[in-house]
């Protein structure tokens, strides 16, 4: 009887974690929290979902997802870079996420690594439903790169940056231009910061600045914006 049987099944391997996550680290996830912030029935499934964030990106990358009291943070390094994200329900239930850091080292720029992750970023984003995304735009072309790729200051930040630029517009010699950016800092809406960075004055006047602000994934003007400047942004890789 024994010599019939078949053998047993072999003992299944280990999943591989991906073509390009070294490893996967959830140890510091609560589960229950994990569950209310992004609706995954695990912490596992949860790092399965965001590892679409990094795909095509590098080779070798350390993921670890953890949770810090109501909030599910994420941080993906890889060779020379670091990227990490804050995810949070608010009072009405959206889902919101901070783009909490986002660095590359000097040898490894130019090699569109912030415009995949960002684009890959937001169609996880998309798939999680996810509302806003919030940014601190204050490094070096933040002020100017994050309005080119749709993000809009909060009200205060929008007041307090036209308040400073509107004193550094003044000294822009072309009256045209200059007479075109005052009256787009006069403007109440923070949409108007597209406009303002569409111009080459503009991008000189935001350059530099420091501010809060945010992506609506659901408003269609700025995902329109996002998705153009992405594609361009790549064209030129």
């Amino acid at each position: 009887w024994l010599a019939t049987q078949p053998p047993p099944p072999p003992t299944p391997a280990a999943r591989p974690v991906g073509a390009n996550i070294r490893s996967i680290d959830v140890s510091a996830a609560n589960e229950d929290v994990i569950s209310d912030v992004l609706g995954a029935s695990s912490p596992h499934q949860a790092a399965e979902f965001l590892r679409s964030m990094v795909r095509d990106v590098d080779d070798q990358i350390a993921m670890r997802l953890w949770t810090q009291g109501s909030d599910v943070k994420a941080s993906f390094a890889g060779r020379g870079w670091l990227a990490q994200r804050i995810f949070s329900r608010n009072r009405q239930g959206e889902l919101i996420v901070e783009h909490e850091l986002f660095t590359v080292d000097d040898a490894r720029q130019g090699q569109g690594l912030a415009t995949t992750v960002l684009a890959n970023s937001i169609e996880t984003y998309q798939g999680l439903d996810v509302s806003r995304v919030v940014v601190h735009a204050n490094i070096d072309v933040g002020g100017y790169t994050w309005a080119k790729f749709g993000f809009v200051p909060n009200e205060d930040s929008w007041d307090d940056l036209c308040s400073d630029l509107r004193e550094d517009a003044r000294y822009i010699r072309d009256e045209v231009a200059r007479s075109y950016l005052l009256k787009l800092l006069r403007d109440p809406t923070p949409q108007a910061i597209w406009e303002l960075s569409d111009t080459a004055e503009g991008k000189q006047l935001l350059l530099g600045t420091d501010w809060y602000g945010e992506l609506d994934l659901h408003h269609p003007l700025a995902m329109a914006r996002f998705n153009r400047y992405v594609r361009r942004s790549r064209r030129k890789m």
